[in-house]
């Protein structure tokens, strides 16, 4: 289930869209609704949000306000504008802040469905490539940890001597660091009668 805020000042419409549609069967959960936009800008800094379906014009914070807000410190949250025809500029302005779409009023159930579930394949795709990166970073980690410990074995051993070679094998297994500016010291102990 994705978690969805609903924001509008209109109380009939906040309301219609929390319980009038079966966001469930969509795949997700209303999780809270706000009749102004600050506190919205509130709840998604102290709380897990997927998505947004804000009213564009409230009467203090403004769904661009949201919009604004989600583009420039949380841009995975989804935000979906609802928008008059008077409202047309302020609509195209949501572009400039990564609007996922933006609906005209009066909105219908079916047009709801139809966004939202577009949106939802949207979201499983990107949740999905996220756990694929998760595991690539796991697997390359593990490699990486592997390759570092051959090497140090290599030096240890004495197979790895070209100082050159060296150098450049630590710069691809350590990256930021710079080993012409390190030392290095091998002891080599024998402890008789051991």
């Amino acid at each position: 289930m994705y978690r969805l805020i609903i924001a509008d000042d209109e109380i009939f419409i906040r309301k219609g869209l929390c319980e009038g549609v079966d966001w469930a069967s969509l795949g997700y959960e209303v999780v809270n609704s706000f009749s102004d936009g600050f506190p919205a800008i509130e709840y998604i800094k102290h709380n897990p949000v997927d998505v947004v379906l804000t009213d564009i014009r409230m009467s203090k914070g403004s769904g661009l306000d949201i919009a604004k807000y989600v583009h420039e410190n949380a841009p995975e949250i989804k935000v979906v504008l609802l928008s008059g025809f008077q409202e047309f500029e302020l609509a195209q302005k949501s572009i400039d802040y990564g609007v996922e779409r933006y609906l005209l009023k009066p909105i219908n159930v079916p047009e709801i469905k139809a966004v939202f579930s577009k949106l939802k394949a949207k979201l499983d795709a990107q949740r999905e490539a996220q756990k694929q990166s998760t595991v690539d970073q796991e697997n390359h980690q593990e490699l990486l940890s592997f390759a570092k410990s051959s090497w140090l074995q290599d030096l240890y051993y004495g197979v790895s001597t070209d100082y050159k070679s060296i150098v450049e094998q630590a710069g691809v297994l350590y990256k930021g660091v710079e080993f012409n500016q390190l030392c290095c010291v091998v002891i080599h102990l024998q402890i008789d009668h051991y």
